[in-house]
């Protein structure tokens, strides 16, 4: 052996045990780098490969396929290094769902998820996790292809809401039924620990919807903003504010100045894929007597398939000064996004306002 060689060999030794993470990590970042839009065919594609790749590796493990006495040696390499195949294919698949998740979501179950994605990396790295490894690895695909299963139904069916759900939840379990008879067929695996596995998942996912902890994928908001005026001529709307330059974090007039007879207009873009069409609503919220208390509830047909996400606005002429925010929310109640901001009755300069172009 040369003495390169030997010095790979001697640094793999060492750091063998980060190599799962170090993998793991690498199949994340890989796909923050190349992911494209939820409903491009290479991405969905990309995902059942990921997903049969993953499910491939698993049932060599779990059938003891690599330790036959008819092994052919390409199955002896790939079984060498499937650990850090495994997940290497379950970091691309998690980092899929998380960014997808993360762009549909509120603030809450956007840290939700994303916690949970490096929760996962950490505790991988636990040795009472490593002991019990098949369980985990086999915890980690049914999460996978769960997520998979939310995200391809309403591509499918064109819209969001608890059918949807349900449907979603029937399609995990019908594969998830299939797979684990073909671990359980002519092998010795505890039947009911394995379907305890994505049993237990399918149930934590049912009690994140009812607490409206999942986002409505496959929507996406992707501006929203509070202007003086919007004025349309397609392709282009024109809006109106003025918010001064250094409060370049502000989205239009978060700090509305009210003059006389002026509107409050709520502008949004909501991405959604091609063939999508669904309601959303704009819940207009103001803080009084220490609660947030719902003034409208303005509804907006969306169509997808346009790249930068269907536009529409709203606007309201009854208000009172204070604290207000805009909800925009699925026909269920499920948050895709919001815009907080203050309304002041003031004297205003109307020829101070500037325009901004969306098109």
């Amino acid at each position: 052996m040369s003495l390169s060689k030997f010095k790979l060999l001697k640094l793999y030794v060492r750091n063998k045990r980060f190599l799962p993470a170090t993998f793991f990590l690498a199949g994340f970042l890989f796909d923050i780098l190349t992911l494209g839009r939820i409903d491009d065919l290479s991405n969905i594609i990309m995902q059942v490969l990921y997903l049969g790749a993953a499910l491939a590796t698993l049932t060599i493990e779990l059938k003891n396929l690599h330790k036959s006495e008819t092994q052919v040696r390409p199955l002896q390499l790939f079984y060498q290094y499937h650990d850090e195949i495994y997940h290497f294919l379950v970091g691309g698949l998690l980092s899929i769902y998380t960014l997808f998740f993360f762009k549909s979501a509120s603030a809450l179950s956007s840290l939700i998820f994303l916690l949970f994605m490096f929760s996962v990396l950490i505790i991988n790295e636990f040795d009472s996790i490593k002991k019990s490894g098949k369980t985990f690895r086999m915890i980690l695909f049914f999460i996978c292809l769960t997520c998979f299963s939310f995200l391809i139904t309403p591509l499918m069916l064109g819209h969001v809401g608890f059918l949807v759900f349900f449907l979603s939840l029937v399609l995990s379990a019908i594969l998830s039924a299939l797979i684990i008879w073909l671990w359980s067929k002519d092998n010795g695996h505890n039947l009911k620990k394995m379907i305890m596995i994505p049993s237990s998942i399918l149930g934590i996912f049912t009690l994140l919807y009812l607490v409206k902890l999942i986002p409505p994928i496959p929507m996406a908001l992707e501006k929203i903003g509070i202007y003086h005026k919007v004025d349309k001529e397609y392709p282009v709307y024109y809006l109106h504010h003025q918010k001064p330059w250094w409060k370049f974090w502000h989205s239009g007039d978060q700090d509305f100045l009210a003059g006389n007879d002026d509107k409050v207009y709520v502008f949004a873009r909501i991405f959604s894929p091609g063939g999508f069409k669904d309601q959303v609503y704009l819940n207009w919220q103001v803080y009084q007597e220490g609660e947030w208390k719902s003034s409208d509830r303005i509804p907006m047909t969306i169509t997808g398939g346009r790249e930068k996400g269907f536009r529409g606005y709203a606007f309201k002429s009854n208000y009172v000064p204070g604290e207000w925010r805009v909800l925009v929310e699925t026909k269920g109640g499920r948050e895709i996004g919001r815009i907080s901001f203050d309304i002041e009755k003031q004297d205003i300069d109307n020829s101070n306002f500037k325009v901004e172009l969306d098109q």
